[in-house]
């Protein structure tokens, strides 16, 4: 795989296609417990196009954002994110609690050193670290096998040649940070079912903007999406949709990581 800054880059004008935007609830409930527990003044880290720095913006809050993509920076500008600089998670700079408090949005799992990551950001946070997270919870029930477009995916490939590495499970990895970080404090901010058609993971990787299948060559990925997605055709499953709010403070996370 490439590094995160070079492949969000390449991806910057078709990442907002291909991502699910925050629920309008889910901002209001990040808004009010950030402003409750940290203050206005925000440093998110990983601000990508601003999907999330532009609506928390919009209410009040004073958000800069910091990402190692230059490109996905000039999308967040576009919105009217206006304080945005390029930088390293690993190594923030800026001075001991510069800003009341810093934010990641769904980006710990793609970070080289995640918990260096956090000792940073509760040295240059006043009141600590946040983040957004939607573990897994063992109380929800699987997708069943035939109607998990992901390994699916992994299965059309390797029938065409192509040996996927083993895949993350993006929402199992949140779940054991959580465990192996445990945050001072955790707060379930949205939590609700949709139905969400058995295709819909697919998107991103039909527009080649998905980091896991990075390496397969665009006509084999494109002609297995097309395969899968004919499979599945027009069914749809109910989901559970969950957004947590993590905080740790720096007595939390202990001695920091050099």
């Amino acid at each position: 795989m490439s590094d995160p800054a070079t492949f969000f880059g390449r991806i910057a004008e078709a990442y907002d296609a291909t991502r699910d935007p925050l629920p309008e609830e889910a901002v209001d409930a990040l808004a009010a417990r950030l402003r409750e527990r940290a203050g206005p003044a925000l440093l998110e880290v990983g601000v990508g196009t601003g999907r999330v720095a532009a609506p928390l913006t919009a209410r009040g809050l004073a958000v800069v954002g910091i990402d190692a993509a230059r490109p996905m920076l000039a999308r967040a500008r576009a919105k009217g994110v206006a304080r945005l600089l390029q930088g390293s998670a690993e190594a923030l700079p800026f001075r001991d609690g510069a800003v009341d408090g810093v934010l990641f949005v769904h980006v710990l799992q793609l970070l080289p050193d995640a918990p260096r990551a956090l000792s940073e950001s509760v040295r240059v946070g006043r009141h600590g670290a946040f983040a957004l997270l939607s573990p897994a919870d063992p109380a929800d029930p699987p997708c069943p096998p035939e109607d998990d477009a992901t390994p699916l995916l992994v299965d059309a490939l390797r029938r065409r040649g192509v040996e996927q590495p083993r895949l993350r499970n993006i929402r199992a990895w949140e779940g054991r940070f959580l465990e192996e970080l445990p945050p001072s404090d955790l707060a379930v901010l949205f939590d609700r079912e949709r139905t969400r058609p058995l295709t819909e993971p697919l998107e991103s990787v039909r527009r080649l903007a998905s980091r896991q299948f990075e390496r397969v060559p665009p006509e084999v990925l494109l002609a297995a999406v097309a395969e899968v997605a004919d499979r599945l055709g027009d069914r749809t499953r109910r989901v559970r949709e969950r957004h947590v709010l993590a905080h740790w403070r720096a007595d939390t996370l202990g001695p920091r990581r050099d």
